[in-house]
């Protein structure tokens, strides 16, 4: 994620992630949000669409809530209608993986990264070699 859009996506993910707590929703939110990323991961015309600035709020609104109404919490998609109107939704992708970043934080989630086999020796192997 650039500089700038992570400027933008981490107040947004701070304060969805507030609310998700104070209303004992995180995990639901957290659900939601990877629901969000994965829709928007899966199409390209969606992601095209929510950035056009031609293309009025109420209609993004209504795409959103078409595609994602059912499928996420009344309080997420209050969230995303909210990013509509205040010219934000081009960056959900961004604010998506922001706000899963920190409530994986929040729950001592950790990803983990494969290496392959051969990555693993190397890496070893260099260490071996320094000492």
């Amino acid at each position: 994620m650039s500089i700038v859009l992570n400027k933008v996506a981490e107040p947004y993910a701070e304060a969805l992630l507030d609310l998700a707590k104070s209303t004992d929703s995180l995990k639901e939110t957290t659900n939601d949000m990877n629901i969000v990323s994965q829709f928007l991961a899966n199409s390209s015309d969606l992601k095209k669409f929510l950035g056009n600035p031609i293309i009025t709020r109420d209609a993004k609104k209504n795409v959103v809530k078409d595609i994602l109404g059912e499928q996420i919490s009344a309080s997420t998609l209050k969230f995303l209608l909210l990013l509509v109107d205040r010219g934000r939704i081009e960056v959900l992708e961004s604010i998506a993986q922001k706000f899963i970043e920190l409530s994986y934080k929040q729950e001592s989630i950790e990803i983990a990264k494969l290496l392959h086999q051969s990555s693993y020796l190397l890496i070893n192997k260099r260490r071996l070699q320094k000492s």
